[in-house]
């Protein structure tokens, strides 16, 4: 039985990594942006609602980019 490494040195690989990191942020960012304005004109609570939505859509695009790291660092 062979042992095949996975080739973790990949330029490519790597770069795919910060490509789809910095792509969770911001969908995140952009989602928490859409829920908080559609919020705001449902409540008419403008702009408490986008500024809850911002942070919460970085927090939980940083949340899931450290799960991303987490599940490539154990490969």
């Amino acid at each position: 039985m062979r042992i095949v490494k996975k080739n973790t040195d990949n330029p490519w690989r790597i770069m795919g990594l910060i490509g789809t990191l910095g792509l969770e942020i911001l969908l995140f960012a952009f989602l928490g942006i859409w829920i908080g304005k559609a919020l705001d004109e449902r409540w008419g609570t403008e702009p408490a609602m986008l500024l809850i939505g911002i942070g919460a859509g970085l927090v939980l695009g940083f949340l899931s980019v450290i799960y991303t790291i987490i599940v490539h660092l154990k490969e």
